[in-house]
């Protein structure tokens, strides 16, 4: 067995550069392998350890707590090694999982079998991977489907999808020796989740370990000179330095959780016997989620905005659920458009200006006839005829058969310019004055800027009725003169979904489940999206669509005279969306939610959270989270809002994918009737608010609220487990036994 030094051999090590990354050397015995790690500069200042393997087994950490600007660095050793080929690997890590490798992997050879005293004798098995390995080293992913993102480390030596490369070395006397008959058997161990084995206190049942436990089959072992015996054990002969690899290849149907060990045998030339059990390694899946942040502050565009026009329209209204809720003389504004319905994305543009007068409010009327006639020569000039055009405004619009233009200059009575080119020429043509896109009857507001508009803004072309604006581009207010800041968005803490550090099984729900999330970087040169007020309606899915870069427009065959029908938006397999969203009402003291999940398009889903209405309902006594921390709820409402895309309970408990109004799996406190909830109480993620017991709210005993929701508060994220006449079920189990790749 090989044992980490407790001493350092500095006489060894002497000639190995300051600060060096990773380096290694063969001590002066033949058999001690001698390293430093290390010591390089970091802009990190969260990699505060440095951690050193060797053949893929982690020894220990070197560091202390962040912030550091340098990698510690480590001098040690290892001794009582086999004779043969040895790797040392090096890597700088965080609380939170993060690695960074330290310089690239160092080979070593051992020349000497170890001394007397490390009393290594007769035949043994030495596995690539072992029980300390490190563990998310050992996962093996079923699908990697966005680029740019590695496997773990022993998946990525072939870097293939639901395949892990596996090795063992025979090694006899303390060297690595090549000819012995090997027998590889596959194992299916207990399921080492904490879900399933319990633990002190827990009241929910548990399912229990037990051996042969996954979901899915077992996996097949393929390479070169592995012989597939048909019994589920596997045959080689080990070659040089005793090397034996193989690839672990996972049946389409596991699970996420299914776990595997390679049983190995080995019979030396001499006769000599010798096994080993490997590491366990496990099926994760790996989803990756795109979250747009919504602006605090904004309307959608109720017209179109021509390049060269001084001023937009806007519907009457809030542009916002709290704070300044209007529009002013001297704001800073940013509209924003992005490609219209159908279209692909990129095309998207923006541009600041500030209002240069005080916002006006009118009332739209019907387009009226003209006086006169025009005659057009497919330019964007305009001749009239008997017209008096001095008695137009810049702002007015012609409708001149098909073209609807907007008036950019006015010369005299019968001389004009509009916008953009006629689509064809005529004489004495008919014409209306009148935006045919405002609805007559209704208020609208108009901002003049400071300048004219230098990029096209407008109505979503596809949409026939002009009372839906939720698809127009849209102008947003700033709190800063040169562009958008912090201050000016809707955004959410994401660590309940992505990975926690490692033995916080029950802070994360995904990784209890095997699911590894990540949270994709914001696509480069794109904004938060428009500010708009969104239920869990059919046109709050098209906005997401149209507005976040992962879903993909395709054309659809329709005969429906809503030509958004004709294109469906995909998004790609284990993708995901989440919108940071101000509130599901305009008015969010009428109460809302936290957040919904978008459903309403079959095959389409997205998570959307009413940051806007939470942060209201935390300072109102009305509410069951007053008081609370926004930031907290919405952690907890992230984590929730996302397991809602699963549907893991629909079938069971016939409410969406909510449970009962029941304890979280590790609660060691019964589920109450009424009342308070005693100290320790947590409720499962996904129980419904509305469905638990009521209790008198703490400041003011008599309101009633909804227990379950007064508990969102201390951001609890763990699933529950029950069961039923049917079997056992949980999210948690859904999630982990949804085949791979999820889709919508």
């Amino acid at each position: 067995m090989r044992r980490l030094a407790l001493f350092i051999a500095l006489t060894a090590i002497a000639a190995f550069p300051a600060f060096a990354q990773l380096s290694a050397q063969i001590g002066l015995d033949g058999n001690t392998i001698n390293y430093t790690a290390g010591g390089g500069s970091t802009t990190d200042t969260t990699l505060c350890v440095t951690n050193v393997l060797l053949d893929g087994q982690l020894f220990g950490g070197v560091g202390n707590a962040a912030p550091c600007t340098r990698y510690p660095q480590t001098i040690n050793a290892f001794y009582c090694n086999s004779a043969g080929t040895h790797v040392i690997s090096a890597y700088a890590g965080n609380s939170q999982g993060k690695r960074v490798q330290l310089g690239p992997d160092v080979t070593v050879i051992v020349t000497s079998p170890p001394p007397a005293g490390c009393n290594i004798r007769d035949g043994q098995i030495e596995f690539g991977i072992t029980d300390y390995t490190p563990e998310e080293d050992r996962r093996v992913l079923q699908s990697n489907l966005h680029t740019g993102y590695p496997y773990p480390h022993y998946q990525a030596l072939l870097a293939k999808d639901a395949v892990i490369l596996m090795s063992l070395r025979t090694v006899l006397d303390g060297v690595q020796t090549p000819g012995a008959t090997v027998t590889l058997s596959l194992i299916d161990p207990p399921d080492p989740s904490p879900y399933i084995k319990g633990g002190s206190g827990i009241v929910q049942p548990v399912p229990g370990q037990r051996a042969n436990d996954n979901a899915g089959p077992l996996p097949i072992l393929t390479g070169t000179g592995i012989t597939d015996n048909g019994n589920r054990t596997y045959s080689a002969t080990s070659g040089a330095n005793g090397f034996v690899e193989w690839s672990l290849e996972l049946d389409p149907a596991a699970r996420a959780g299914d776990n595997y060990q390679i049983l190995a045998q080995a019979t030396f030339p001499d006769g000599r016997i010798a096994g080993g059990l490997s590491g366990a390694v496990t099926v994760w899946k790996r989803l990756f989620v795109e979250k747009k942040q919504m602006f605090r502050r904004g309307a959608p565009l109720a017209t179109d905005a021509p390049v060269g026009l001084k001023s937009i329209v806007i519907p009457d209204g809030k542009i916002a659920s709290t704070g300044i809720t209007a529009f002013a003389k001297n704001d800073y504004v940013m509209l924003l458009h992005a490609p219209t319905w159908g279209t692909t994305k990129g095309s998207s543009s923006r541009g600041v200006y500030q209002i240069a007068l005080n916002p006006a409010r009118f009332r739209a009327t019907a387009p009226t006839n003209g006086t006169g006639t025009v005659t057009t020569v497919g330019t964007t000039a305009i001749v009239g005829s008997g017209s008096r055009f001095t008695r137009l405004k810049v702002v007015d619009v012609l409708t001149i058969g098909a073209d609807v233009r907007f008036i950019l200059g006015i010369t005299d009575d019968t001389h004009l310019t509009v916008d953009r080119a006629t689509t064809s020429s005529g004489i004495q043509q008919a014409y209306t004055v009148g935006d045919p896109n405002l609805v007559a009857g209704t208020y609208y507001v108009r901002l003049t800027l400071n300048r004219a508009l230098t990029e096209r803004y407008g109505r979503e072309p596809l949409v026939r009725q002009n009372t839906i604006l939720t698809l127009n581009d849209a102008v947003i207010r700033l709190t800063t003169t040169g562009g958008y800041g912090t201050a000016d968005y809707y955004d959410v803490d994401t660590t309940a979904i992505t990975m926690p550090p490692l033995g916080s099984q029950f802070a994360n729900p995904f990784s209890a489940a095997y699911t590894e999330y990540i949270v994709l970087p914001t696509q480069a040169g794109s904004t938060p999206a428009p500010r708009m007020v969104l239920t869990n309606s059919k046109l709050a899915q098209q906005f997401i669509d149209k507005w976040l870069y992962l879903p993909v427009p395709r054309a659809v065959p329709s005969t429906d005279p809503d030509q958004l029908e004709s294109y469906r938006y995909d998004t790609a397999p284990n993708h995901q969306l989440l919108l940071v969203g101000d509130a599901d009402d305009a008015d969010v003291t009428k109460g809302g939610s936290n957040g919904f999940l978008s459903a309403a398009i079959i095959g389409e889903r997205a998570s959307v959270l009413n940051r806007g209405f939470v942060e209201w309902a935390v300072t109102s006594q009305t509410t069951s989270i007053y008081q609370a921390s926004a930031d907290t709820v919405l952690r907890r409402t992230a984590a929730h809002e996302i397991t809602h895309q699963w549907w893991v309970n629909n079938a069971v408990f016939g409410n969406l994918d909510h449970c009962h109004p029941e304890v979280a799996y590790d609660s060691a406190t019964p589920y109450p009737a009424a009342g308070t909830p005693p100290a320790g109480l947590r409720f499962c993620l996904m129980s419904s608010p509305s469905a638990g017991p009521t209790m008198p709210a703490p400041w003011n005993s008599s309101v009633l609220i909804p227990m379950v929701e007064y508990k969102y508060r201390d951001g609890f994220t763990s699933y529950h487990i029950t069961q039923l006449p049917a079997g056992w079920n949980s999210e948690y189990l859904g999630i982990r036994r949804t085949l791979d790749p999820w889709k919508p």
